[in-house]
């Protein structure tokens, strides 16, 4: 496929991301005016926020047919270590979210919007999975925060959980 009309979705989905990292690449950043050059890295930032729920989507998919054994006897934190290189920790954390997406549909749509990251959507995940529905509305108030951390939001959910 050289022109990304034909093959699989996949197929198109790596022809159209090859492409967007060539008109990155071919760049001068050098002449670029700062204000311009910080846009870039926001836009790059936030395709990389919104590339992270793509996964997470995919691996929820991934993740409920590995409970069907079709990905043999690992588990689904295995195979994303052995096959994406990642330590179990950020296997882990991904799982969480990837779990959880249909609960955490105000967050997705956060991240989607660019009001919080990915990392934020992490933590959410990891501290919702044991708090009332209600917490949820009180974490992502946090985490629109521009200065909240992924930390702040695990010693928020620390203190929900002691309310």
């Amino acid at each position: 496929m050289l022109n990304g009309g034909g093959g699989s979705p996949l197929e198109r989905a790596l022809w159209h991301r090859n492409r967007y990292l060539e008109a990155l690449e071919e760049v001068d950043l050098s002449g670029l005016p700062t204000e311009e050059l910080a846009e870039g890295v926001k836009l790059i930032f936030s395709t990389g926020d919104l590339n992270g729920l793509q996964s997470a989507r995919w691996m929820s998919e991934l993740d409920s047919r590995q409970a069907q054994g079709e990905l043999g006897p690992q588990t689904t934190i295995d195979w994303l270590r052995t096959h994406t290189h990642c330590s179990a920790s950020a296997a882990d954390k991904q799982l969480t979210l990837a779990r959880q997406l249909p609960e955490l549909l105000p967050t997705v749509e956060a991240v989607e919007l660019g009001q919080i990251g990915f990392e934020q959507a992490l933590a959410i995940a990891r501290e919702v999975k044991e708090l009332p529905e209600a917490a949820q509305a009180e974490l992502l108030a946090a985490a629109e925060s521009p200065k909240c951390e992924p930390q702040q939001l695990r010693r928020l959910g620390d203190q929900i959980k002691h309310r």
